[in-house]
């Protein structure tokens, strides 16, 4: 090992090394070199030292002003106490610390920890990448997990192959666009993601502004100033948001206590529970079980469409509006009725507040206020339209949800060009780590869709108390009338009609299965009479074109009709729920009836 003093420069470009590189600043005006034999190039020029061409490790001595370029280094590089750094084709693991700027031009192919920097802009690392006291973050890829300690000020990320943990310092702000494994996110004030593939929870600050495009798992948050989801897979637990909530499709149940602001929702798979909320609420379609606890405050207007049984918590001297279309029984101070569908009005104080209730199940209004006025009626009629209603709305708050997120490109691209990947050397490793995260996140990417055509199993025995047909698959039940049996296949004619290949196939098929006989189609309207046409006299044969089209028209209606394999009759009936022409239960019937 040998030591050589060498000039102070203002920079130093180090490259070629086929070793370990190690670089400290010091308080010393002079620039110190340890090696085990020499360095095949080393000169300078002006205020710039160039090293290069050398086997073995390398390590140096310099003052902190000094800035450094290095590249092509085959070994493990540290760096500490410099002024500011650029990074070039490191194979193995780097480590950097109280480096006021950091910039890399390539990939990092191993481990990367950079802690107490300034600035930071590196373009891709494969490994996994440690942050701990760096403020300004901007990253293009990271092949494994990534974490973010104290310090930060701004994280701009592209995507994550693994786990992402953030701890921001309160004032932070994280934009990422992909992370392919589980998110957790802590005292920050503006969170913006496109998509999380597991799970992800965001906690710890009261100011926080939540903004989620696609959460594969589940999705939870502590404490929160406003949320905006897209779709979530799994469960949905929000607590203590000051302002308003806006969810798209919630694959499971929803978990809300707190709430300062409006509630929006497209469609819950679940049973939902909302306890605290101070403003409106409109939810296009909960498929099971609703527990409501509201201010109902005056002029607010609240829509709820329910699958199963809904619990209704007053607040003390309510001042409310209740029109409710119940497919169950009604059980409250007001009435008590064990009949099966029902419509009740009642009104509370002034009614000041609105809340209109449609619900598959039984409705409870549990407590001893009284309402000022009440009348109830039993009636089926509305069970005809009830699945039409929960379609409708729920596909508008989802078309306004997407708007919402138009400010945001929310197309994933997992596709990611690791450049550089022939330079990997002894990586394989993490390269089969970082593909395996990838799989992991574009299977994670279809669990919304996946869950949320098998949701809602606890609580579907709400579609129709009153129906004469009773269907029974499994464990799970639906009971209806024939009239919508005719409005299902009425609208799968129309559905076919207008571009849904093979909806009415799917929906023959199914009610086939089920033992359910098909309304006889409608007869087609009669064609007007053709208008005779003098022939010109040719021979003795006498052809007459009406009778050639007939034959004509008889051959095309003799051709069999391609018969559609089951994920062509899925995709129909899965068609059918998207556009709002049946209702989720009424899909999931069919569904189910075809195997799906």
């Amino acid at each position: 090992m040998t030591e050589q003093t060498l000039p102070v420069t203002q920079k130093i470009i180090i490259t070629d090394i086929n070793g370990d590189l190690h670089l400290h600043g010091w308080e010393q005006q002079r620039l110190q070199m340890k090696s085990d034999g020499e360095v095949e190039e080393q000169r300078q020029d002006g205020d710039t030292l160039l090293l290069g061409g050398y086997d073995g490790s390398l390590e140096l001595w310099m003052p902190f002003e000094t800035s450094i370029d290095a590249s092509d280094i085959a070994g493990t590089v540290t760096i500490e106490n410099v002024r500011q750094v650029e990074l070039r084709d490191l194979d193995d693991d780097v480590v950097v610390h109280n480096v006021s700027a950091v910039r890399t031009r390539d990939d990092l192919m191993g481990d990367a920890t950079f802690s107490e920097c300034s600035a930071l802009d590196v373009a891709n690392v494969y490994g996994d990448l440690t942050l701990n006291g760096v403020a300004e973050v901007k990253i293009g890829n990271v092949g494994a997990d990534l974490r973010v300690q104290h310090g930060l000020a701004t994280l701009h990320c592209s995507n994550v192959g693994g786990d992402c943990q953030v701890q921001g310092g309160g004032n932070a702000e994280v934009f990422l666009d992909n992370v392919g494994g589980d998110l957790t996110v802590n005292d920050t004030v503006r969170v913006q993601i496109k998509n999380v593939g597991a799970d992800c929870r965001i906690q710890g600050n009261a100011n926080v502004e939540i903004k989620c495009g696609n959460v594969g798992g589940d999705f939870a948050t502590t404490s929160a100033a406003r949320v905006h989801l897209g779709n979530i897979g799994g469960v949905c637990r929000l607590r203590d948001v000051q302002g308003d909530v806006a969810l798209g499709h919630i694959g499971s149940s929803v978990e809300l206590v707190g709430v300062g602001g409006n509630l929006r929702a497209g469609s819950i798979g679940s049973d939902a529970q909302f306890k605290g909320v101070h403003g409106s609420i409109e939810v296009g379609h909960i498929g099971a079980n609703l527990l409501l606890q509201a201010d109902f405050p005056p002029d607010s207007a609240t829509r709820l469409l329910v699958g199963g049984d809904v619990c209704i918590m007053l607040p003390e001297n309510a001042n409310l509006s209740i029109s409710a279309t119940v497919g169950g029984s009604i059980l409250g101070s007001f009435v008590t009725s064990n009949a099966n569908g029902n419509i009740v009005n009642l009104v509370y104080g002034d009614g000041a507040a609105k809340l209109e209730l449609r619900a598959g199940g039984d409705l409870e209004i549990p407590g001893n206020q009284s309402p000022r006025s009440s009348s109830t009626s039993n009636s089926w009629s509305f069970l005809n339209d009830l699945g039409r209603d929960m379609g409708r709305l729920g596909r508008d708050m989802a078309r306004e949800m997407s708007s919402a997120f138009n400010d945001v490109d929310w197309n994933i691209d997992w596709n990611v060009d690791w450049t550089g990947a022939h330079r990997w050397r002894d990586k394989g490793r993490r390269h089969r780590g970082a593909r395996k995260s990838e799989e992991r996140t574009r299977r994670a990417r279809n669990q919304a869709e996946e869950r949320w055509r098998h949701t809602g199993e606890h609580g579907r025995r709400g579609a129709g108390h009153a129906a004469r047909i009773h269907v029974r698959i499994n464990d799970r039940e639906w009971r209806f009338d024939q009239e919508r049996v005719n409005r299902i296949v009425e609208q799968a004619r129309r559905a076919a009609a207008e571009g849904v290949g093979g909806a009415l196939e799917a929906v023959e098929q199914a009610l086939s299965n089920l033992h359910i006989e098909m309304p006889p189609t409608p007869p087609p309207p009669s064609a007007p009479p053709m208008p005779s046409k003098p022939m010109a006299p040719t021979d003795d044969t006498h052809v007459d074109p009406a009778a050639e089209h007939s034959e004509e028209q008889a051959a095309q209606d003799e051709q069999p009709t391609p018969k559609l394999n089951p994920e062509q009759e899925r995709e129909a009936i899965l068609c059918m729920i998207a556009e709002g022409r049946i209702s989720p239960e009424e899909g999931d019937m069919l569904l189910e009836a075809l195997g799906g």
